[in-house]
């Protein structure tokens, strides 16, 4: 599946290149910069509910959801946290869920988001979409769906051979089965 929507490319200042190099060790897609809505009701998602929010946009205003994680560059690593944006009927992609993100990327106007596939069925919410997860050094820790509990931790050298195991049902299908998007 190919994006077939606007989108900018992140740079080494939005994730340094060995953090990119993270997240390509783990078989992850290409990171992309999505815009922040600022103002109006496309600005006002309720936090922590951007799976819903983006379902009511697309009901209400039509377009696409667009299901992935946003991704937070810290000090030892990465923190990665399933996130749904906006793919607007206009065909441009937009964090509608304002009220989740930082100081830092509301001033940025951005978040970095790694794409993992476009909900064909926006009118159902996937039973099991939390896939989050934190890269420190050569390490990765899962962490249970909404209990923010470490499940897990693995080097970071096999932890894509875990996640296939691990998720087959979930994260490993889209990733093995080619629902990850392509970089056109």
């Amino acid at each position: 599946m190919k994006m077939n929507f606007k989108y900018d490319n992140i740079d080494n200042q939005d994730l340094h290149p060995k953090k990119q190099k993270m997240l390509k060790q783990l078989g992850l897609p290409m990171q992309i910069r999505v815009p922040i809505r600022m103002r109006g009701l496309s600005s006002k998602g309720i936090k922590s509910l951007c799976h819903h929010n983006t379902i009511k946009m697309v009901k209400k205003h039509g377009g696409k959801r667009l299901v992935g994680h946003t991704i937070a560059s810290r000090s030892r690593g990465l923190e990665v946290f399933d996130h749904s944006v906006w793919i607007t009927p206009e065909n441009n992609v937009a964090c509608i869920t304002k009220s989740n993100h930082t100081r830092e990327e509301i001033e940025k106007g951005y978040i970095v988001f790694l794409p993992r596939m476009i909900d064909e069925s926006p009118d159902v919410l996937e039973k099991n979409v939390h896939h989050d997860f934190l890269v420190s050094r050569n390490h990765v820790a899962f962490i249970e769906d909404n209990s923010g509990r470490v499940s897990h931790t693995e080097k970071l050298k096999h932890a894509g051979k875990f996640m296939e195991k691990t998720y087959k049902v979930n994260y490993a299908t889209h990733m093995h089965h080619c629902t990850f998007l392509d970089i056109a």
